[in-house]
């Protein structure tokens, strides 16, 4: 399904490399550098119709930025030989940049009151939460759809949980596990309406 993405969320990387599709492509396979990738895969992770991810594939694959396996389905994966491929890296995985926006992204799934960011945003690290969101009325099917396309900008999976107000507040009065998961650990609140004393 071809997605459109919002102005506010455009990257300006889309317009530098001709397309938003391309970019997520690179991004995916960046990411994912030991990991290859069917023509169907590569367009589920990077939500980008199937016509246009055919296309962008030949253009990486003519570029020689990705190989094309003879197996049926083919697979696609980063060619590690490719000469730009470090300084790929260092100017389209930048995590932190992306985070700036979470909440504009997020805003409109419910009551938001606490957005904080951790993990790939902070220090890259894995296995932690990436991002939480703490609010009421949550519709979550439409947080979970904003933060899927977050998930395609950037080119990874992402860790992400909801908590609504109360549970929050319970969680902070017995030092949760979860909680301390986050706020013991690199991290930025980039939205706060509950003004607790955290940082």
């Amino acid at each position: 399904m071809a997605t459109k993405t919002s102005k506010s969320f455009q990257d300006p990387f889309a317009k530098l490399f001709g397309s938003v599709a391309r970019v997520r492509l690179l991004r995916l396979f960046l990411f994912n550098p030991k990991k290859s990738f069917t023509e169907i895969e590569a367009t589920s992770h990077s939500r980008i119709a199937g016509a246009g991810t055919r296309r962008e594939l030949r253009m990486l694959i003519d570029a020689g930025f990705v190989h094309k396996s003879s197996s049926n389905p083919a697979r696609y994966n980063a060619e590690t030989n490719f000469p730009f491929l470090l300084p790929l890296r260092e100017m389209l995985l930048n995590a932190p940049l992306q985070g700036n926006d979470v909440y504009a992204r997020v805003r409109s799934s419910g009551i938001i009151k606490l957005v904080a960011i951790s993990g790939i945003f902070v220090d890259g690290a894995d296995g932690r939460l990436d991002i939480l969101v703490v609010g009421d009325r949550i519709n979550e099917r439409r947080l979970n759809n904003a933060l899927k396309l977050l998930e395609a900008d950037i080119g990874t999976e992402l860790q992400f949980s909801a908590l609504s107000v109360s549970d929050f507040m319970y969680r902070i009065t017995v030092s949760d596990r979860f909680i301390r998961d986050v706020f013991d650990y690199p991290h930025r609140i980039v939205f706060d309406k509950l003004n607790i004393g955290l940082k």
